[in-house]
């Protein structure tokens, strides 16, 4: 059918050629961003894990949860008087606002993107002799 077609090349190596060493400066710039992606995402993230962990433990907006871990600590170790890490997880649960879920699913996007374009900075192309194409031979 498709008998004119050239044979694929597989004697040929690319060697170890490398994006970073032919352009340095894209590269860095790649990596800064990178870099800079995933601490704008985790700037969210990380007080959001926070919130969301203290409140799934009882430290809520209407106070400690009935049933809740916290009101098992605050009936076992302090009671009516509660004080200094009790009192401040209960500050940040009462007080603090969660995060949209928009703005968490950026914020997870911003990191894994920032993962991915840091990752990509520093990578090499494959060796053409790895590229799945070993024993081609011409179609005529």
């Amino acid at each position: 059918m498709y008998t004119n077609l050239p044979a694929i090349n597989t004697s040929r190596s690319l060697g170890s050629w490398s994006f970073r060493e032919s352009h340095p400066k894209v590269a860095l710039a790649s990596a800064v961003a990178g870099a800079g992606l995933i601490i704008a995402g985790s700037t969210v993230l990380i007080p959001a894990a926070a919130v969301a962990s203290l409140n799934a433990v009882g430290f809520t907006a209407s106070g400690v949860a009935a049933g809740s871990v916290a009101s098992a600590a605050q009936s076992t170790f302090w009671g009516a008087s509660t004080g200094g890490l009790f009192s401040t997880f209960q500050a940040v649960g009462a007080t603090s606002v969660a995060s949209s879920t928009g703005t968490i699913l950026s914020s997870i996007a911003a990191v894994v993107g920032g993962g991915a374009t840091l990752a990509a900075s520093r990578g090499t192309t494959p060796k053409a002799k790895d590229n799945g194409f070993k024993n081609s031979k011409p179609l005529s």
